[in-house]
């Protein structure tokens, strides 16, 4: 399993959505198509407790009591087969032939790619140097216990600069 960091990388900064109130429909006659159109888009802001029923995402269920804290439902103990430490930070970097100030991952954008076979447990240390809206990373295409997700303010807190968050699960999938 290879999966880049950069892809890892959690929601670092706010990706603004479409606003539904125009935009690319605007240009449609047709009023049907138009409103299928504006109804395609994201809204300008949702709230995360609006978003409808408990999605698992597809894997298994972490636990069957809704009331329990995220924090109790961390990845396995023991020795990890394979264990990373990755340093986010934003630096001055070259992206093609520009020098820009970028969010790197160990130095570099993209940052490394990690590895691990099917069944492996992984331990992945994520140390924020200098983002100070904070950082975590979120695993994507990985089904991980909830309190290992890396999604700051939902499964987590942000990990501010100069702490450290430990990332442990299982690699129960092949193919990431």
């Amino acid at each position: 399993m290879a999966v880049s960091a950069l892809a890892l990388t959690a929601i670092v900064a706010v990706i603004a959505p479409r606003a539904i109130s125009g935009g690319e429909c605007d240009g449609i006659r047709n009023d049907k198509k138009r409103q299928q159109c504006k109804s395609s888009l994201m809204p300008k802001s949702y709230p995360v407790h609006d978003m409808g029923v408990a999605a698992f995402g597809g894997g298994h269920k972490h636990s069957n009591d809704p009331t329990r804290s995220v924090t109790k439902l961390r990845g396995p103990e023991g020795t990890p087969d394979v264990q990373y430490t990755l340093t986010a930070a934003y630096k001055r970097t070259t992206v093609a032939g520009r020098e820009i100030r970028a969010y790197t991952v160990n130095g570099s954008t993209p940052g490394p790619t990690l590895y691990a076979e099917q069944g492996d447990l992984v331990k992945v240390t994520l140390i924020n140097r200098n983002i100070k809206a904070g950082t975590s990373m979120h695993w994507h295409g990985l089904d991980v216990p909830d309190g290992e997700d890396g999604v700051a303010g939902v499964t987590q807190d942000a990990i501010l600069p100069d702490r450290k968050f430990v990332y442990r699960f299982r690699a129960d999938q092949a193919g990431t």
